[in-house]
């Protein structure tokens, strides 16, 4: 799963894939009216990038697997900040627009992959944090909710 949104990043101009985490939480509930199937996706975005800005990183990382934790720790080290998760989501640059003082406004650019959101299985959401282009977010389907399965450095 996380190789095929990675071919769907890598389709965008890609400069760096910053995060592969798998179960981030969900959010809302899958139906068959897209517009509610949409927002389930859009909230579970919104949800994961409030977790870092209100600074419950350990919440949010939490619910990532530990291959994907180990993957920000190490990032994180290998540019000289703190050889953890939680100190991944703390410091890295490209988690600085979620970390900003003040309310988070967001904006979605989404598209499913499939015909119609409320059958789609993945989705890539190109989101914008209080008008600072955050990256390329990509989400999976289970069951009736989104997870936040992916998310790049994407201009």
């Amino acid at each position: 799963m996380a190789g095929t949104l990675a071919r769907v990043c890598r389709s965008l101009p890609l400069l760096a894939v910053i995060l592969l985490a798998a179960g981030c939480g969900s959010a809302g509930t899958v139906s068959n009216d897209d517009d509610v199937s949409r927002k389930a996706a859009t909230d579970a975005v919104e949800q994961f990038f409030t977790r870092v800005h209100v600074g419950d990183v350990a919440s949010a990382c939490a619910d990532l697997p530990a291959q994907q934790r180990g993957g920000l720790a190490r990032l994180s080290k290998s540019r000289g900040g703190p050889a953890t998760c939680e100190g991944a989501l703390r410091t890295l640059k490209e988690f600085a627009p979620a970390r900003a003082a003040g309310a988070l406004t967001f904006e979605h650019e989404i598209g499913f992959r499939g015909a119609l959101p409320h059958k789609s299985k993945e989705a890539l959401d190109k989101v914008t944090v209080d008008g600072h282009a955050l990256g390329g977010v990509g989400l999976r389907r289970t069951g009736n909710a989104w997870n936040v399965v992916l998310v790049c450095e994407c201009p």
